[in-house]
């Protein structure tokens, strides 16, 4: 039987058990099993009780035996403790015994050390003695390495004679001998760097190191090359280069670009040469200095041909600036290439970085800075090519219409044009173009809403019947219609517009890198104040999405949306304001007319037809609605939806105001209810301000005149609206009878009102 289970961590009676009786499957042999079993167990635990037995006595046994082991330890260690510290007592003696030997063994050193010193100095001033007397002759020889080994070897000397009383006269001694020295080889090593002398330049390389003059060495070099390339250059521009044209014919832009081509060959054929001569690092410093100094002091460089190209009008001007721009930028992005291909971009330091930005970019900074004033010449010449007049009301409306792409065309033109050129930097240039573009756009727009309204009469007054046409031509309004559309597009233009300029100016990053290839900052060198206020303008954009950079320009948009919507009101209204113009002249001319035809006391109210002035008013505003009907049935087309924005964005003159009770009047479901309604208020008030002028009024001029309100009312009845209280309070006082009911009329009418009527009815308030 396996009793391993026993040991385990996770022993459970119940399953062991289980598990030993599962087995048996006969269940009269059971009992006799688990008597088996029980035997069993009853021999295993006697055999653990004797095991444990054993091991207790063994371990009660060896107990007295780990404990002597244990205390001898402990005397082992105490003996080896005693024995340290009396090791360390015999260390402290020996120094107290030895200390003043030790310190005269220590000055014996100093003096011995001393002593070769000046041996050595000795020796050194004999042979500097010896070797400042043998450099003539080696001199008048004319071995330039004898020489130069020389001169190291007097060079050596001088170091130990550091301390010596005429060290600083020796020092301009030996300098004036490398000065010699340097003056005879500098034809050679000029010819050697002319010709590519791998050989004697490595020669020359050694000799200047050892005497510590490779600066004047490297300078050699860029002396020797800056002339050559200078020397080049001006066979270019001059047209003595064989592949090239005279200056005459060649462009600054295309000599730019040769230019820079130039540069970029310098660099490829010299930083391979230089690698085997200064060492691949070196050679990587020496030619950017190479190329930085070639760039400053060339003549007819870029900053004269960048200056000759910016000419002409400003959208030339920005155009050559950019496609110079984009010249520049492709020859720093091919030296960017170019280091590191050679594996050289480490080797400059952010000095070294700093100088070849400004000598590439710094020509551009002043035509930069006048970026805003280029920009606003341009935007403006380019409107003024945008034509918006026409003696055709139609052709009108379809140019002004169209010239809405053409202004926001030419605004975005010019983002992109600053995002290339300036990287946002010129933004605020941007924004005052922009602030001055948009309005001059308006005030063209406004000029033509106002010749409209010339050309239709509006402001004509009629004095006389014969003045009045009858005619009602509704081509006017629905050509001002598509204005009001037209100016909608305007908004939702902006609105986009504005939404693009700002998304771009979060993507702006200011960054202080100063590799050519990067963006330079010309702000932060041209004018650190504007290069402040363009960090808070980005910062702005970042912190407050409800920022408006172009104030103006949307107010003079909403404003040109409200004179469009002013006209097209005033063009609907015109028809009535005519026929009103002329009331006061002609109720006072046929007053005695009136009188005899009308009697207060012989006809009934009823019997008063309305004038013919009132009933050609009335049916006027009855065709109102068909008229206004694309203003109610507006969709989500794109037209649609312009008019709806104008419409919402624009005032209606004479708005609904409260009626009796103190309640206003229910919100309009639709844009022409709004106008409807505004246009039946303004006939109201133009009729009682046209009755208001009558100087004096009969009965029966005045019975006529509630006749006519009395229709007027009925009118506005069926339009759905409520008649004004001027025009029932003006009814009530032309209505009264006699004094004593005028007295009553006046009690709910304004004062001004009642005395005006007093005034032309003769009647006492």
């Amino acid at each position: 039987m396996d009793f391993s289970k026993f040991s385990d961590d996770n022993f459970d009676v119940k399953e062991w058990v289980n598990g030993v009786f599962r087995s048996q499957k006969d269940e009269q042999q059971k009992e006799a099993y688990t008597a088996t079993l029980v035997t069993k167990l009853q021999r295993y635990i006697q055999e653990v009780n004797r095991s444990l037995e054993e091991i207790s006595q063994q371990a009660v046994g060896n107990l007295p035996r780990v404990l002597r082991d244990v205390e001898t330890l402990k005397k082992e260690a105490t003996f080896l403790w005693q024995q340290m510290q009396q090791v360390k007592e015999e260390i402290r003696s020996v120094e107290q015994r030895t200390s003043h030997s030790m310190e005269v063994l220590v000055k014996i050193d100093s003096v011995r050390s001393r002593v070769e010193q000046a041996s050595a100095a000795l020796k050194e001033a004999d042979n500097w003695s010896s070797l400042a007397s043998a450099i003539e002759d080696i001199f008048r020889s004319g071995d330039i390495e004898a020489v130069a080994a020389q001169l190291q070897s007097m060079q050596a000397s001088l170091v130990v004679l550091r301390n010596s009383p005429d060290y600083d006269d020796k020092v301009l001694h030996l300098e004036a001998l490398k000065n010699r020295l340097e003056t005879a080889v500098s034809p050679s090593v000029v010819a050697t760097f002319m010709n590519h002398n791998t050989a004697e330049a490595n020669k020359y390389h050694t000799i200047f190191r050892n005497l510590d003059r490779l600066a004047e060495f490297r300078n050699y070099y860029l002396k020797c090359h800056r002339a050559r390339v200078n020397g080049k250059w001006q066979e270019i521009v001059s047209g003595e280069n064989g592949d090239s044209k005279p200056v005459t014919e060649t462009t600054d832009f295309a000599l730019l670009g040769e230019f820079y081509e130039l540069l970029l060959s310098v660099w490829h054929t010299e930083v391979k040469w230089c690698s085997a001569v200064f060492g691949k690092m070196e050679s990587i410093l020496i030619i950017g200095q190479l190329l930085l100094e070639v760039t400053l002091s060339v003549e007819y460089g870029p900053n004269t041909m960048i200056s000759n190209s910016v000419a002409g009008t400003s959208v030339e001007k920005l155009d050559m600036l950019q496609r110079m721009y984009t010249t520049t930028n492709t020859f720093t992005q091919d030296l960017k290439q170019a280091l590191y291909r050679d594996g050289g971009v480490s080797a400059f330091d952010d000095s070294m970085l700093s100088k070849l930005s400004d000598a590439f970019w710094h020509p551009y900074i002043t035509h930069f800075m006048r970026y805003g004033e280029m920009e606003t010449e341009a935007l403006l010449t380019g409107l003024a090519d945008v034509r918006m007049d026409s003696r055709d009301l139609i052709d009108l409306t379809q140019l002004l219409d169209s010239s809405v792409k053409k202004l926001f065309d030419g605004a975005q033109a010019s983002v992109n044009r600053c995002d290339k050129l300036t990287g946002f930097l010129g933004v605020a240039g941007l924004i005052d173009a922009i602030e001055k573009y948009i309005p001059e756009y308006c005030d063209r727009f406004a000029r033509q809403l106002r010749t409209i309204a010339t050309s239709c009469g509006i402001n004509k007054s009629m004095k006389s019947d014969s003045d009045v046409t009858e005619d009602e031509d509704w081509t006017v309004f629905q050509n001002c219609s598509r204005l009001i559309s037209t100016c909608g597009k305007l908004l939702l233009r902006f609105s986009s517009f504005h939404q693009t300029f700002f998304s771009s100016l979060l993507l702006v990053e200011i960054t202080d890198k100063s590799a050519p290839w990067n963006r330079y900052n010309y702000l932060k060198c041209g004018d650190p104040e504007i290069f402040s206020a363009f960090r808070g303008l980005v910062a702005s954009a970042n912190d407050d999405s409800t920022i408006q950079f172009f104030p103006n320009a949307k107010r003079r948009i909403q404003d040109l949306n409200q004179q469009a919507q002013n006209l097209a009101f005033n063009v609907a209204f015109a028809h009535v304001k005519r026929q009103l113009s002329s009331l006061p002249f002609i109720q006072e001319d046929h007053e005695d007319v009136n009188d005899a035809i009308i009697s207060q006391s012989e006809m009934p109210m009823f019997s008063v037809s309305p004038s013919e002035r009132a009933t050609h008013i009335g049916q006027y505003l009855m065709t109102l609605p068909q008229h206004l009907e694309p203003f109610a049935l507006l969709d989500t087309g794109n037209d649609d939806r312009a008019l709806e924005v104008a419409l919402r964005n624009g005032k209606l003159p004479f708005p609904a105001v409260a009626v009796e009770g103190g309640a206003e009047e229910e919100d309009l479901e639709n844009m022409a209810d709004m106008w409807l309604g505004s246009i039946v208020r303004a006939t109201e008030h133009t009729y009682v301000e046209a009755v208001s002028q009558i100087p004096t009024l009969s009965p029966g001029s005045a019975r006529q005149l509630v006749a006519d309100f009395d229709y007027m009312a009925n009118v506005v009845d069926s339009l759905g609206l409520s008649t004004s209280n001027e025009v029932l309070q003006l009814r009530e006082l032309l209505n009264a009878q006699n004094s004593e009911d005028f007295k009553k009329a006046t009690i709910k009418a304004p004062h001004r009102l009642s005395s005006v009527v007093s005034s032309m009815r003769k009647m006492s308030m």
